[in-house]
């Protein structure tokens, strides 16, 4: 790989925003996503069920993209899954909460038996073409199964954290996995992307 390669983190929603959750990591002739949320309408938008993200971009550079990764299951992260799919058809990875909840929406759209779905877990790395690695670590928030994710570039390491919190007593699942994001830390992270 050329040392001339630059990483392109590109946030088409979600950035300044609540909703829209969809952030694209570019790197040389691949791309990988994570998340694609839906917004609610403001009070300004009569007649408006959901507003979505323009993906004219990723429309253009479809060849390019080896799949979307998900963080968790709420609709600001998985909601505009099928609008997107019906574009560009990728496979999409989760875990099963968060899939589960996506399988409803395909069925909805026509789209569960055309979409490749892949379940991880946290502690599953997949990797992603020749440039990303994607680690699934766990995380708390107020929806089951949600987790962050490192995304290993030949730059370095992203850790995008989805939405989270730190429950030591969590109802349902692990606490945050402290001890493997202190790893990564160890080791250098490039950049930290995080909502909470």
């Amino acid at each position: 790989m050329a040392k001339s390669k630059k990483l392109k983190i590109i946030p088409i929603g979600g950035l300044d925003e609540i909703g829209k959750n969809l952030t694209a990591f570019e790197f040389g002739n691949e791309i990988v996503i994570v998340d694609c949320g839906m917004a609610f309408p403001d009070d300004d938008m009569p007649g408006v069920d959901m507003v979505i993200n323009d993906i004219t971009y990723l429309v253009r550079n479809r060849q390019k993209i080896l799949g979307i990764f998900l963080t968790h299951g709420h609709e600001d992260h998985i909601g505009g899954l099928p609008y997107f799919l019906k574009e560009i058809n990728v496979p999409v990875y989760g875990t099963r909460l968060t899939l589960g909840l996506v399988e409803h929406k395909l069925k909805e759209h026509n789209l569960l038996s055309s979409v490749k779905l892949v379940r991880t877990r946290a502690g599953h790395v997949v990797e992603a073409g020749e440039n990303f690695t994607v680690e699934f670590i766990t995380t708390n928030h107020s929806i089951a199964d949600s987790v962050a994710l490192a995304i290993k570039t030949p730059v370095g390491t992203i850790i995008h954290m989805g939405d989270w919190k730190i429950d030591s007593t969590p109802i349902v699942g692990d606490m945050i996995d402290l001890a493997r994001l202190g790893e990564l830390g160890k080791e250098g992270v490039l950049a930290l992307m995080s909502d909470s």
